[in-house]
C-alpha cells in the first residue's frame, strides 16, 4: 500500500490531465496517498506511487512502486505498459535502465532507473544503480 503520511513533492508536478491525453487507461490521483490509480480491462486495480529511494545516495531518487491493489490475476496487457510510461513521462529526454533481481524465495523483481539525460550526475547515478542491483543479486 502507498504511504499515507506524505505526498512526495516531485509527484505533485505530474498532471493527471496530461497523463490521460496519452494513457490508454483513465488515471486518477489519490489525493491522500499521492498514488496514481487505474483499472485495467480485466478489472485489475493498479496503483502506482513514488517513494524516496534512500539506497541511491548520488542524488535525490525515487522508487516507482507498481501494486495490484485488488490482487486479481492479470493477463498480458500492452495498455498497462503504455499507461505506466505515461505516468512516468518517459520520452527522449530520459534514459531508461532496467534489471531483474531474484529474491530469496526465487521471485523475480524488476528494477528500473528513469533519469533525465541532462542530469549533471547521470554517470554517478547510473553507476550507483547498477552497482546496487549487482549487490542485491549476490546471494548472502
Amino acid at each position: 500500500m502507498p504511504p499515507t503520511e506524505r505526498i512526495i513533492p516531485m509527484i505533485n508536478a505530474l498532471s493527471v490531465e496530461r497523463i490521460n491525453t496519452v494513457a490508454p487507461y483513465k488515471v486518477e490521483m489519490d489525493s491522500v496517498t499521492g498514488s496514481y490509480d487505474f483499472v485495467t480491462d480485466s478489472g485489475v486495480h493498479i496503483t502506482i506511487y513514488f517513494d524516496e529511494d534512500l539506497m541511491i545516495t548520488s542524488g535525490t531518487s525515487y522508487q516507482l512502486i507498481i501494486g495490484n491493489a485488488n490482487n486479481k490475476k492479470s493477463s498480458r496487457d500492452n495498455k498497462l505498459q503504455k499507461t505506466i510510461l505515461a505516468i512516468v513521462e518517459y520520452n527522449s529526454n530520459y534514459s531508461f535502465h532496467t534489471t531483474s533481481i531474484k529474491d530469496e524465495d526465487g521471485i523475480t523483481n524488476f528494477a528500473a532507473l528513469i533519469i533525465r539525460n541532462d542530469n549533471p550526475l547521470i554517470v554517478e547515478i547510473v553507476s550507483e544503480f547498477l552497482e546496487t542491483a549487482r549487490a542485491l543479486q549476490q546471494k548472502p
